[in-house]
Parts: C-alpha cells; structure tokens; sequence
C-alpha cells in the first residue's frame, strides 16, 4: 500500500492550510487510509448459538469491500470482541482502506464525516439485508443476551450510595 500511495503521489498532504498560531501555510494531515468496523450483533454470532463463524464474517467483509471498494487496496481482519461492561463476545471485522485509487490514481474522497457515515449504514443495512442479518434500530433493545445480563447496580448497592451522599 505504501508503495502504491508513492506511485501516485499520495504519500504527501495535497493542500496547505494555515497555521493557528503562526499563520504561516503549512502542509495538512495526510489521510492515507480508512478504518472501517464491521460489527456483529452478539445473538447472531456463532460463539453465542447464532449462525455466523468467523468464516462468514470474513466473507460478508469480502463481498463488502468488491461491492464497494473494487480499486482500492484493502486490508482486513475478523477479531472477537469482548464487551468489558458484560463480558459479551462478538465479531467485528477491520478494514483498512488505502486512499489511492487504482483505476485512476486519485485519492478516494468519499464526502463529508456526517454523509459518510449515513453512507455507510445505508450499505450495511444493504448488506445485512441480503445476508439475512438482523438491523440495528433506534432505541430498542439490539441483543437479546445483553439483555439476560444482570445490572450492574443491585438495590442493596445503589441504597447505600445515596444514603453515603446524605
């Protein structure tokens, strides 16, 4: 990836922006690639009696990247998170994205943070959609093994920090 970023000149900021405190036109950060997570809801991963293996996530990221980044290098992993609030595993994949474009050359710019981001769960809702996944929705309860999980604050615990605050 390093070396493509070179061939085409993207291993150096392309624009100069001015320095805050100086005023001087100094180079820009160098965004040379994006990170992207692929995560998957706990209930529907196999190390919690769902269908999906870390072969399959592997192959949901393969088919994410040649929908979507056909010309681009890619770097990814499949690793299993543990969430330390509940101690509940999933599986999430990295993608690394390098910028350089290598059907033209140009740097990848896929917009603004606030339209990406939208972008992106529109292809995920895509993806889950023709994979068979489940969809994330606002304000409801997402897993169903987070929920079985006990509060982390018994009555007794949360009794005697508001009498220690009288």
């Amino acid at each position: 990836m390093e070396g493509t970023r070179r061939m085409f000149g993207h291993d150096k900021p392309s624009r100069h922006v001015r320095d805050k405190k100086t005023g001087e036109l100094v180079q820009a950060k160098n965004t040379i690639m994006y990170h992207q997570i692929l995560a998957f809801l706990p209930d529907e991963c196999d190390i919690n009696g769902g269908k999906l293996t870390p072969e399959d996530c592997m192959a949901y990221a393969k088919e994410y990247i040649e929908k979507y980044y056909p010309t681009h290098e890619v770097v990814y992993a499949v690793l299993k998170y543990r969430y330390v609030s509940d101690g509940i595993e999933n599986y999430v994949v990295h993608l690394l994205i390098n910028r350089s474009d290598l059907s033209n050359g140009k740097r990848m710019n896929e917009g603004r943070a606030d339209a990406v981001a939208k972008m992106h769960a529109n292809r995920i809702r895509a993806m889950d959609m023709s994979w068979g996944l489940r969809q994330v929705r606002n304000g409801a309860a997402n897993s169903q093994i987070h929920a079985k999980q006990p509060p982390r604050y018994t009555t007794k615990e949360v009794g005697n920090e508001q009498d220690a605050s009288e």
